[in-house]
Order: structure tokens, then C-alpha cells, then sequence
């Protein structure tokens, strides 16, 4: 196993864990916090992100170490935030600019609303229905 080794399943969320936290923790607390079935299955998934490098054990337990390869993730300060939030955000606001550009060509330019201004606005309400809905699912992955 190296660094660049992908995170999956238990390991990804035992390493999200550390990374959020800014005080070294022991296995007994990443065990009650994910809801492990034992200390020494948390253990087991800290010793393997300390062999990756992506975990250093200190005197007060252990602390997570940025750059750690994480599919479809990707860090803001402590944080492992879904690549999918970044389309979320360009979406609403292409949906922002649609609206607002159709609500002032009817009522400002008195212009009728023609079907392409609903294909459009259709459109990327369902583009950002499936990123919204993508984005939390990669989240949920993370609890």
C-alpha cells in the first residue's frame, strides 16, 4: 500500500475523522464517534493510515495528515468537501441568471416567454437536481 492508494469504505471515514479534528484522538474515541463495533477495529484502521502516511501517532493519540488521495473529494481546510459541490455552486448560479434574465425581459421589456426560456430554465433545475442529489449521496459516504 502506498500514499497515492485510494481511501475506500471504513478507512475513508476514520481518516475524514481525523482530518476534521484538530486534537489528536485514540481509537476509543474514532470507535464511539463512527460508531465501530470496537476500539480495536478503530485501531486496526488508524495503524493502516499510519503505514499509508496519512496518520502520525503522538504521545496524546493520533492526528490525520493532509494529501491522502480521496475519489471525488477534495480538502478545504479540515474539511472533505465533494468535487459535485463545486457544479452545485456553478449551477445555482446559472439558474440565478436564467431566472433573473427572464423575469426582466417579461416584466421590465414587457417581452413574451418563449419555450426555449423554459427548456433552459427546465433544463438546469434538473443539472443541479442531480448534482444536489450526487453531492449528498458522495457526503453520506463520509458519516
Amino acid at each position: 500500500m502506498g500514499k497515492d492508494e485510494e481511501l475506500t469504505g471504513t478507512t475513508l471515514r476514520v481518516y475524514a475523522y481525523l482530518i476534521s479534528k484538530a486534537v489528536p484522538v485514540g481509537p476509543r474515541e474514532v470507535a464511539k464517534e463512527l460508531g465501530l463495533s470496537s476500539p480495536s477495529l478503530a485501531y486496526y484502521h488508524l495503524k493502516k493510515l499510519e503505514e499509508l502516511g496519512l496518520a502520525k501517532k503522538t504521545p496524546e493519540g493520533y492526528v490525520g495528515v493532509p494529501g491522502g488521495r480521496v475519489r471525488g473529494f477534495i480538502f478545504i481546510g479540515r474539511k472533505l468537501v465533494p468535487r459535485l459541490a463545486f457544479y452545485v455552486a456553478l449551477f445555482v448560479g446559472l439558474l440565478a441568471f436564467e431566472v433573473t434574465d427572464v423575469i426582466l425581459r417579461l416584466f421590465a421589456y414587457k417581452e413574451p416567454l418563449r419555450p426555449e426560456d423554459l427548456m433552459m430554465i427546465t433544463s438546469t433545475t434538473i443539472a443541479l437536481i442531480i448534482f444536489i442529489t450526487e453531492s449528498l449521496i458522495a457526503r453520506k459516504s463520509l458519516k
